[in-house]
């Protein structure tokens, strides 16, 4: 049996879609009702829209991004969501971010500076030039990711480094610069592999 993500996100460019031949009912009641495209308008004018899309899949791993729309009439918040999910042996671990580094490893100052070194170099958002205070970065801030073949993609909150009409507001960091962080036992143990043959 495959379960089958379709297009549904504007970062749908990493995915035409994904095939996860993970065969059993228990692997696809991992998968619940949450997975699928809903969208309900109720009487009173409040829309509720949760989509996803798949951003990379290999055998014992996949990588979903979307967004929770919650509206009332013409306003409305976008709560952006990255789940990622390793196979291994025969348990599903949905990953957080400590789960691809080395323990105790200073894996999240390095990410925060690096995104908050591609903003202001970019002048993206909050950190353009006109800002004489850009937004200061924080651990929690790195909470939302996706795992993409190019890198670690850090989805941020809506109106945390740029305005809602900017986002997603998102950094890529390649796996080469996380070389000496990541987990070599760890759910990116294929991209330590790749880059090693490199």
């Amino acid at each position: 049996m495959y379960i089958l993500l379709l297009y549904l996100f504007s970062l749908s460019c990493f995915a035409e879609e994904a095939w996860i031949p993970w065969g059993t009912e228990d692997t696809i009641s991992a998968f619940n009702c949450q997975w699928q495209h809903t969208e309900e308008i109720w009487d009173d004018g409040c829309t509720l829209s949760y989509q996803l899309v798949p951003v990379y899949q290999a055998a014992n791993l996949i990588s979903i991004c979307g967004c929770d729309f919650q509206g009332r009439d013409c306003h409305g918040c976008t709560y952006y969501k990255g789940r990622n999910f390793w196979l291994k042996e025969d348990s599903i671990t949905e990953l957080r971010l400590d789960d691809l580094f080395i323990k105790g490893s200073d894996y999240r100052r390095y990410l925060i500076q690096y995104c908050e070194n591609y903003f202001k170099a970019s002048g993206y958002g909050y950190y353009s030039s006109f800002k004489e205070c850009p937004p200061e970065l924080t651990s929690d801030d790195l909470d939302i990711f996706v795992l993409t073949d190019k890198g670690l993609m850090i989805i941020f909150r809506a109106y945390r480094v740029g305005g809602w009409a900017d986002g997603p507001d998102t950094v890529t960091i390649p796996y080469i610069n996380l070389k000496s962080f990541i987990d070599i036992q760890g759910p990116l143990e294929r991209f330590l592999l790749s880059m090693n043959k490199s």
